[in-house]
């Protein structure tokens, strides 16, 4: 065991205590996915499997065995983590099933250790000594529910992957934006010529794959504006009611997310939410200000305002609501549209608690990662 920790601390030592939480060094690394592989190479992970297994042969009181064993449980999800991190870095440059599988076993592994460690019984004495059950919150830990704090691939459905065949590789989906033609009447109603020659996208689920409620949009442009039509199904909406809920702000079990990046930068975007209901949209901008990118990142701006308009239709008796918007191009950034030109974009839907993505993203529950946006490009 002395060996054991001796040959951890060697690696764990180069990087400063808490310095993910509290050091301002911009030198340092601030991914846990990154501190992780590097704090625990294969190497190290698999010399600290020998010396476990040297140890069990030689531990002989009841305080010996209860000391090893939750050494065991813990590294039995440290060597779990690592080896689904090190096998989706391998995945990420060698797709395919054989790869996939391996990350599904360790996550299967990564589980099963969790659930030992929670179910494990720790004498009264130790509780001090040793972490309280449930020390952890569930979303740092969670496997294959989107919710994992490290991101892919932890954050992967896998077990609906297994079973669709569906390998998480994302591919950048492409939309076209056709020239309108003629007049574009704001009303929510979808009549007009443009819509009827102009193609439709569908969304998925958000991780990927066929979503179970359906929801299309399509794009068209002119010389000032950017234009959106939308028709989502809804079975239950002759028994929904939503009431207005104000500016900048939606009603959140049922609406309509459009991110918009001109920049070609990444964690850029303009952003517009739509709802079935009047007076309840929002507008904003992430990191972007009217004087340029925010030195800061993440920065969620609300009070950016454009001259945007929407308008809606309930139609109950078709199970769905549809929406057209209208953006002025000059709102979003200095760009000339001409045909050919792309920006990237996603259109993404919140519908009773669930969520789907036009070009998916696999590793997070979030609309707004712009590795992930797909291309928009105007005809």
């Amino acid at each position: 065991m002395y060996s054991m920790f001796t040959d951890m601390h060697k690696y764990l030592e180069k990087y400063p205590e808490n310095t993910y939480f509290t050091c301002d060094d911009r030198k340092l690394m601030r991914s846990a996915e990154l501190m992780i592989s590097q704090c625990y190479p294969p190497s190290l992970i698999n010399h600290m499997d020998e010396c476990l297994q040297k140890a069990g042969k030689l531990v002989k009181t009841p305080k010996e065995k209860m000391r090893l064993k939750f050494v065991e449980l813990d590294f039995a999800y440290l060597k779990s983590t690592v080896k689904a991190l090190t096998a989706y870095r391998a995945f990420l440059l060698f797709p395919g099933q054989s790869l996939f599988q391996q990350i599904c076993q360790s996550l299967r592994e990564r589980e099963e250790a969790i659930a030992n460690y929670e179910t494990a019984e720790i004498p009264e004495e130790w509780k001090l000594r040793h972490r309280e059950k449930r020390y952890y919150p569930s979303n740092f830990l969670a496997g294959g529910t989107l919710m994992g704090k490290l991101g892919a691939p932890f954050t992967w459905d896998y077990r609906e992957m297994e079973k669709t065949g569906r390998l998480p590789i994302v591919r950048t989906k492409e939309a076209n934006a056709r020239k309108a033609a003629g007049g574009m009447s704001i009303d929510g109603k979808l009549d007009e010529k443009t819509w009827q020659d102009a193609p439709r996208q569908q969304l998925e689920k958000i991780s990927g794959g066929t979503a179970d409620t359906d929801t299309f949009f399509q794009v068209a442009y002119d010389d000032e504006y950017l234009y959106f039509a939308f028709e989502a199904i809804h079975p239950s909406l002759a028994t929904q009611a939503f009431s207005s809920a104000g500016k900048d702000n939606y009603p959140r079990e049922e609406n309509i997310d459009l991110l918009i990046n001109t920049t070609g930068l990444p964690k850029r975007y303009f952003q517009f939410v739509l709802a079935p209901a009047p007076d309840s949209g929002m507008d904003a901008a992430m990191n972007i200000a009217l004087r340029g990118a925010d030195p800061r990142e993440d920065i969620l701006d609300c009070s950016w305002d454009s001259n945007w308009t929407y308008a809606f239709q309930l139609l109950p008796e078709q199970n769905k609501w549809t929406a057209e918007v209208r953006i002025p191009l000059k709102d979003l950034g200095e760009f000339q549209v001409k045909p050919g030109k792309s920006i990237t974009m996603n259109v993404g839907r919140v519908h009773k608690n669930r969520l789907f993505l036009w070009s998916p993203n696999p590793e997070k529950p979030l609309f707004g990662n712009t590795m992930y946006f797909g291309n928009l490009v105007f005809e």
